[in-house]
């Protein structure tokens, strides 16, 4: 009986301890990564302090052992400590350890989201591995680096960099500019669906005259998605589910969105499909939004819904 009474004690501790995130205090923090009892409270700790770190010295001894084991059966926590394992010994300046662990975090996780990083520092814009980081992770960041590095290489894969950055992340950094100037000095002698492409991604950051240059008689704004959405918006807070369902598919039908645009219309679309009742369709939309934009804010809100990961993060 006494053993029972316990772990009864011992889980209703446990319960009522408070959440280790960035907000926690430093003295928590510390005294949780040193001393808990738990290893999955020791391993949070350290990746907040390591988050919290002032510099690569510090986030690598929080971080020193922790790429372990797997949370609610996904394999995303040590995969990420890998990636800042690896991204401190590049601050550092230590090429090597820094591709072993790049190396490593291939290895043992190539279907986790950081394994786009791995990709792309080991790789170069044009070779095997960054291949199937576009494959793999078309809208990442570094997926969208490696195609504007691409597209700002003349070559034949030009094209290539530009239309993958046209598709995937038009808004990107760099990417408009580099796009409108191909549509200036090539648009006449680029093939058809290409210069489409291309116009329509120029249309979405509202530059009109470079899609003209690409593909004339285009004179489509694109910004045509913001209108639905303002009502969507007023219908999802007065709570009408039903007619926010019916505007939520008009606007996804939609010929030219973003890959924003369309992953946060699929996310409210799930959840006013669970307001509805209808969960089965729900959690395919979030599961479609967690896909095509694992590290989107609302690719995060997906895998929050479908149970993936903890809320708040605890970064």
């Amino acid at each position: 009986m006494s053993w029972v009474l316990l772990v009864a004690g011992r889980n209703a501790l446990a319960q009522r301890r408070p959440p280790l995130n960035r907000w926690s205090s430093a003295a928590l923090l510390r005294r949780t990564a040193r001393y808990s009892p738990d290893p999955s409270q020791r391993r949070q700790a350290r990746l907040v302090l390591a988050a919290a770190s002032a510099g690569p010295n510090e986030q690598l001894y929080w971080l020193a052992g922790q790429a372990w084991g797997e949370h609610r059966s996904l394999r995303t926590e040590p995969s990420v400590v890998l990636a800042l394992l690896a991204m401190a010994e590049q601050r550092r300046g230590r090429k090597q350890e820094a591709e072993a662990h790049w190396r490593s975090l291939l290895l043992h996780f190539p279907d986790t989201p950081a394994s786009a990083d791995a990709r792309y520092w080991l790789g170069d814009p044009g070779d095997a591995l960054h291949q199937e980081l576009l494959e793999q992770f078309p809208a990442h960041p570094s997926s969208l680096a490696s195609a504007l590095t691409t597209a700002q290489t003349a070559g034949p894969r030009q094209l290539d960099g530009a239309l993958h950055l046209a598709r995937w992340g038009p808004r990107q950094v760099g990417g408009e500019h580099l796009l409108a100037n191909i549509c200036f000095q090539q648009g006449s002698q680029l093939p058809t669906t290409a210069a489409a492409v291309l116009a329509n991604a120029l249309l979405q950051v509202d530059n009109p005259a470079a899609a003209e240059a690409c593909q004339p008689g285009v004179a489509v704004s694109g910004t045509a998605t913001e209108e639905p959405w303002t009502a969507i918006r007023e219908l999802l807070l007065q709570r009408s589910w039903s007619k926010a369902q019916t505007a939520l598919a008009t606007a996804a039908a939609a010929a030219r969105l973003t890959l924003a645009e369309a992953v946060r219309l699929d996310f409210w679309h799930g959840f006013v499909k669970q307001q509805l009742g209808h969960h089965g369709e729900a959690e395919r939309l979030w599961r479609q939004v967690a896909q095509r934009a694992p590290w989107s804010y609302y690719g995060w809100l997906s895998q929050v819904r479908l149970g993936q990961v903890i809320w708040p993060s605890p970064l």
